[in-house]
């Protein structure tokens, strides 16, 4: 029901009567806000169901699977404790063991993974 608060109140002549329809008015302005509001936490949580149910942990890392399709690593740091699911840099130390680190949370992490190196000393791609 669409109506005009402000022809409303030209009508009503009690005073207290105003002040009670102004009250609810603005009690009905909250709680439309608030269900906007918990409706965006519901939506939210609901994303974050979703991705967990993807989520795979392998290797001191989370991967997203979805058929056949895998991304990924991603920080079990910042997903298991802010549930933020961030994707992991990839980089390597200089005896040859591949690590992935955390923009985030700064965690490091190795795969056991050796990468030859070149006789220059670089990585072998």
């Amino acid at each position: 029901m669409v109506f005009d608060l402000n022809k409303l109140l030209e009508i009503v002549k009690d005073p207290d009567l105003k002040i009670k329809i102004n009250d609810l008015y603005g009690e009905n302005i909250r709680l439309k806000e608030e269900n906007f509001s918990l409706k965006k936490k519901i939506d939210k949580l609901d994303d974050t169901t979703k991705i967990e149910s993807l989520l795979v942990h392998e290797d001191n890392h989370y991967f997203k699977v979805d058929g056949e399709k895998k991304e990924g690593p991603y920080c079990t740091k910042c997903w298991d404790s802010e549930r933020k699911l961030l994707r992991l840099h990839i980089g390597n130390k200089n005896d040859g063991l591949q690590y992935f680190s955390c923009p985030n949370c700064k965690t490091s992490t190795n795969t056991g993974t050796y990468i030859p190196t070149n006789n220059y000393g670089g990585v072998e791609w």
